[in-house]
């Protein structure tokens, strides 16, 4: 677990300053330092000296990560010489008997690396990610140690926010819950390494070591309007991370001393100007919006509990009721929420934490308020925190880390819809990214989203680009009239479309921009605001050989060169926890009232009870990435051959067979009840849990003759049985989805409610109507074969208001039109009579 100090070394940081900060991140836990440092600062050389002899006496660790994008590339002899003075020390960080080394980007410089390593003997971990995981895995024949396998460094940061336009750099990203986001997902994730961003980077607003006024001085350099660093201490966020960090660490955690943490911006998003900040950046390719946009007014706390208690937010004198967002599973660990504040709601803050109407934390805040200073509003928040002064019993999880599972999750873009609900079922575990398995899983449960999901097997296939990746813009105009319009269209069809000059017209997948040249373009104009406006994407276009004359020009000598440097469950039914007496009743019975998410409880079997699964037809499919090391032999300038690795890597289509399992409890499938009758009959799904399975990669998976690579052992986690259905029955009592429509579907089908087996039924009739209507059929009724007894048909308006007709028994309906009511895709066809939801596939589970 580590703390990097910023880029530049801090100036007049002695021995004390060192020692100061490293007994702080001693107490939070945290292991050591990476000292990132940008090439030729003229306090690199006595800062180093000072942080090693600091960390020797206090038995503190520290590894170099050379900062590449600050002054430029690091010399290869530089390096070197710096890792082969310091790596000795007892104080630096070794792994695997290596010393450990990281950099800041770089990838240009990634061929020094062979030479680096084979000199130094480091263990090479580099953050390339301009790059992306693959390309950067491809460099230098595959030099990076820590870009394959499980070897990752994962970042952690509370928040960014820069305004510096010395450095070209004034953005705001989305970091309202960040800090508590991050370490849900280190703690489900459990990666190798943990590295906090950064301890003292003040001028991008993520510090989380104490305010020292020697490290200033970057707001000068970097010519911020004001110093928004300035009263806003960030200490708050340590005083979690002895908990956080024993749990990432060990798998669980023990407190003795309760914990309030709360952060805000202190002035409302409309009372003070923006100063040109954007959410997002240009400059990283992402689509730009008002920084607004990307920032609440709320503020937010986080408790470390022993139990669950009260809160109590007061704004102004006005006392509120708060409440947990998120609470931890058996009660011990984080609670979080936030509560909302605007222009009417402002004073002093105050959060108060109670247990049996009885304080138990409290912490008084800085004031929110209308004043800005230098008129701008300050996007960097007030963090604060409070510990309890009285200890509790030791109390920890009840779970550790390796015995739980996802409950709630979402995915980027198309994997959004899959993700919200295969992870409310405890599915897929880490590493499951493929829509293969997820649709697998997902269909069988009756949730089949056709933007993702076919019934037709598809050959593997790897994108051309990442479907994780955030939508960009793909094209765009000029917001300044016909004298940018060139300029704008050529640089937002890459990404880069800056709010400032531009408006991104159209949004897809990346058009990954053709490599900068070493030319370098400037804005043609003696006007100091428009120079400002175009210097940006000038460089941009002109660099990719489009300089377009009037707008842009190549620089020359003496130009100026200072740029170089959720969720998703809102609109779901409320869930209703099953106690498990009901089981114990002769008829079980519940009450719902309304629409809801029934969770049901396990069921207890008589006996332990063997489960056989049927691996006659190959047992489970899945596809696994086998990779291994490929040598490489490299003769340096001095004529000495080094060899090292690098790696190959192919998809491989694989069946497991599952071995039997002993179970005395079955988990049930939740089910969704929706405009529920006097009477629902509900036919709840067994869950066979999921199981862990060993198995060793093929030695050989290029088939080559005389070919045997060392044998690596992977764990395979199993879904919840079953994983695929080919099962067909009859079904013809059940109520019309219009699920299944999509753009070259022509009718809504009908479909099976009974999937008690664990398989969804083939449709045995098809319903009709006429153009942008779906047949409403009466639950009640056989729903017959094609021009079967329809009740109504139904024609959205929108999502609450609904017109009912007469039935016509027609043979072909053309795709209804999806109105604003549809939900991931899936169009919502709703009765004006009873105001029954067909075409959401999650209510397969209920029987009508």
């Amino acid at each position: 677990m580590w703390g990097p100090p910023c880029r530049k070394l801090r100036q007049g940081y002695e021995v004390s300053d060192w020692k100061h900060d490293m007994t702080l991140a001693q107490e939070a836990h945290i292991d050591a330092f990476a000292l990132n440092m940008a090439h030729n600062e003229a306090t690199n050389e006595q800062s180093v000296e000072n942080a090693f002899q600091a960390a020797e006496s206090l038995v503190f660790q520290l590894f170099f990560s050379f900062d590449y994008a600050g002054n430029g590339p690091w010399p290869q002899a530089e390096v070197i010489a710096m890792l082969q003075k310091y790596s000795s020390s007892s104080a630096h960080y070794r792994y695997q008997g290596k010393p450990f080394v990281s950099t800041f980007e770089g990838p240009g410089n990634a061929e020094d690396w062979i030479a680096i390593k084979a000199a130094t003997g480091c263990f090479f971990v580099p953050d390339w990610s301009s790059l992306g995981a693959k390309p950067a895995l491809q460099l230098a024949g595959g030099v990076a140690d820590g870009l394959f396998s499980k070897s990752y460094m994962m970042p952690a940061s509370p928040w960014f926010y820069t305004n510096m336009p010395g450095y070209g750099k004034n953005w705001l990203w989305h970091s309202d819950s960040l800090w508590y986001d991050r370490w849900v997902e280190i703690a489900y994730l459990e990666p190798e390494w943990v590295e906090i961003i950064p301890w003292n980077d003040y001028g991008e607003s993520h510090y989380i070591g104490p305010l020292n006024e020697k490290a200033y001085v970057a707001f000068l350099t970097g010519r911020a309007p004001y110093n928004y660093v300035q009263d806003m201490p960030h200490d708050g966020w340590r005083t979690q991370l002895p908990y956080l960090i024993d749990l990432y660490k060990t798998g669980t955690s023990s407190m003795t001393k309760e914990n309030l943490v709360i952060w805000y911006r202190t002035n409302p998003r409309t009372t003070c100007s923006g100063g040109g900040t954007t959410g997002n950046t240009a400059s990283q390719l992402q689509i730009e919006y008002d920084a607004y946009t990307l920032a609440d007014d709320k503020v937010f706390f986080s408790a470390l509990l022993g139990s669950n208690a009260t809160v109590t937010v007061s704004i102004g004198g006005l006392e509120y009721d708060g409440h947990w967002e998120f609470e931890p599973d058996g009660g011990v660990g984080i609670y979080h929420g936030s509560f909302p504040f605007n222009l009417h709601l402002m004073g002093e803050v105050i959060i108060t934490i109670s247990r049996h109407s009885k304080g138990v934390l409290t912490v008084k805040g800085k004031a929110i308020s209308d004043t800005c200073v230098s008129g701008l509003a300050n996007l960097n928040p007030w963090v604060g925190s409070a510990t309890a002064g009285s200890t509790i019993k030791a109390v920890s999880p009840k779970l550790k880390l390796s015995d739980q599972t996802c409950i709630k999750g979402s995915g980027a873009r198309n994997f959004a819809g899959l993700c919200q609900f295969t992870c409310k079922q405890g599915y897929p575990k880490n590493g499951d990214a493929n829509y293969g398995e997820l649709c697998s899983f997902a269909c069988n449960l009756g949730y089949c989203p056709e933007s993702a999901c076919s019934e037709t097997p598809s050959p593997p296939y790897i994108p051309p680009s990442s479907p994780f990746a955030a939508p960009a813009c793909t094209g765009g105009e000029s917001e300044h009239g016909e004298r940018y319009a060139g300029l704008c269209s050529f640089a937002c069809a890459y990404g880069y479309c800056p709010i400032s000059t531009c408006w991104c017209a159209t949004v897809g997948d990346l058009n990954v921009p053709p490599p900068p040249s070493d030319v370098k373009g400037v804005p043609d104009t003696c006007d100091a605001d428009e120079y400002e406006l175009l210097k940006g994407l000038c460089n941009f276009a002109c660099s990719r050989d489009y300089c377009p004359p009037g707008a842009c020009k190549l620089a020359s000598e003496g130009d100026d060169d200072e740029y170089d440097d959720d969720d998703g469950d809102d609109d779901r039914p409320p869930e209703i926890i099953v106690d498990g007496s009901i089981w114990q009743d002769a008829n079980p019975a519940v009450s719902c009232g309304s629409d809801c998410i029934l969770v049901l409880p396990p069921v207890t079997l008589p006996s332990p009870t063997v489960i056989t699964f049927d691996n006659d037809q190959g047992g489970y499919q899945t596809t696994l990435n086998v990779a291994w090391e490929v040598p490489v032999t490299t003769t340096l300038p001095d004529g000495q051959v080094v060899t090292t690795s690098s790696i190959s890597h192919i998809l491989q289509e694989t069946r497991i067979s599952v071995p039997p399992t002993t179970v005395s409890v079955l988990p049930l499938w939740s089910v969704t009840i929706t405009s529920p009758t006097p009477t629902t009959t509900i036919y709840p799904m067994y869950r066979i849990p999921p199981q862990t399975i060993v198995i060793t990669d093929d030695p050989n998976p290029l088939s080559e003759e005389g070919v045997s690579h060392p044998p690596v052992t992977r764990d395979i986690t199993i879904p919840p049985y079953p994983w695929t259905c080919t099962t067909t029955a009859t079904v013809t009592d059940v109520w019309v989805s219009c699920s299944t429509i999509n753009s070259s579907s022509t009718s809504c089908t009908t479909t099976s409610s009974h999937v008690h087996t664990g398989c969804r039924a083939t449709a045995s009739a098809t319903t009709t109507g006429v153009s942008d209507t779906c047949l409403l059929n009466s639950r009640d009724e056989d729903q017959g074969s094609d021009g079967g007894a329809g009740s109504g048909l139904i024609t959205t308006i929108d999502d609450r208001k609904s017109t009912a007709t007469t039935a016509s028994k027609t043979t072909a309906t053309p795709k209804p039109i999806p109105t604003r009511g549809a939900q991931q895709g899936v169009l919502t066809c709703q009765s004006d009579i009873d105001n029954y939801p067909q075409g959401d596939s999650r209510y397969y589970a209920t029987s009508m």
